[in-house]
């Protein structure tokens, strides 16, 4: 079986559960369109999967995502240039290039350059928070960032596996509280792997 036939790698977790609330944060400000800035068909695929609606015009960065989408999902797009969107989702791709565009609505998802993945990875492609808010100009409010995997989801998630067979009872207790606390918006957000947050133009 070819690479083509396998169709394309799958997701890691911290790519699934970011993808999960970027596109929740997406869908609650209604768009009608979005281009979503990736050139990951797995990644492609991941979102239209979490997106798709009749009322919703997808649009992709060429024909051969486009076309991808339609043998594969069925799903049908049209590609950036032929269309002007209302929401722009960047799934990891700010970090790798991808510069924003306007748009009423931009959804970012991106590796962070505090966190301590980029100690274990350095050639790890992230940014910063900053850096991401200072490329879309000033005419934009956002939305409190989210974190995800940040240190204390670590400390618990680590601590419920380590106990899982000595003791299933608290390894249960403290995989709750890092499930509890998964997405994270107050200080620790500042140290976690993934941000997420919404920009919205304003009102002239």
């Amino acid at each position: 079986m070819t690479n083509s036939e396998r169709g394309p790698p799958s997701l890691s977790m911290d790519v699934r559960y970011s993808l999960d609330y970027a596109c929740q944060l997406l869908l609650s400000f209604r768009p009608t369109s979005v281009y979503i800035h990736s050139r990951s068909p797995s990644v492609v695929r991941a979102v239209v999967s979490r997106i798709a609606r009749e009322d919703l015009r997808i649009v992709v960065e060429n024909e051969k995502i486009q076309l991808w989408l339609a043998s594969e999902l069925g799903t049908d797009s049209v590609v950036l240039g032929n269309h002007v969107p209302d929401s722009v989702l960047y799934p990891f791709s700010v970090e790798e290039g991808a510069k924003p565009i306007g748009a009423r609505v931009q959804i970012f998802a991106v590796r962070n350059l505090f966190s301590y993945k980029k100690l274990l990875y350095p050639s790890l492609p992230v940014t910063t928070l900053g850096k991401t808010l200072r490329a879309l100009g000033g005419k934009y409010r956002t939305s409190t960032p989210i974190g995800v995997f940040h240190p204390a989801f670590l400390l618990y998630y680590t601590a419920s596996l380590f106990l899982e067979r000595i003791r299933p009872d608290l390894s249960l207790i403290l995989l709750d509280h890092a499930m509890v606390g998964f997405f994270e918006s107050r200080f620790p957000r500042r140290f976690a792997f993934i941000v997420i947050f919404a920009a919205v133009e304003e009102a002239a």
